[in-house]
């Protein structure tokens, strides 16, 4: 890890929300895992995020978070890689109404299994 020895996790990294909040993290001083299903979206944006702070660690980690167990392989990697997070921002979104406070587990589960075409 750099010097800072801070992390941040952005699990569903993507042009928007996820590069901007890593390339934030990174001009603090954090390195960056980003996970995401879109492989050649995630070297985009991990030069975003790098070029936000060239002194700390920016590396991509290619997986569906639905998928539970790769999931769990991809997290044990980065923690090998990079160390344990400091931070873990769930970014990925499965666009579905719901009311604050009363979604079911279940519900929620299901954000880590929805399916979209990648972009």
């Amino acid at each position: 890890m750099s010097d800072s020895s801070k992390l941040i996790v952005i699990l569903g990294s993507g042009p928007g929300i996820g590069a901007s909040t890593g390339a934030l993290f990174a001009s603090m001083g954090f390195d960056v895992a980003l996970l995401s299903r879109n492989v050649e979206r995630l070297g985009q944006d991990a030069a975003r995020v790098q070029a936000a702070n060239p002194r700390v660690k920016v590396k991509a980690f290619p997986v569906d978070v639905g998928d539970h167990n790769a999931l769990a392989l991809a997290l044990g990697k980065v923690v090998t890689e990079l160390g344990a997070p400091e931070v873990v921002y769930f970014n990925a979104a499965r666009i579905a109404p719901s009311r604050i406070g009363v979604a079911s587990p279940d519900f929620v589960l299901e954000d880590f299994k929805f399916k979209t075409t990648p972009t």
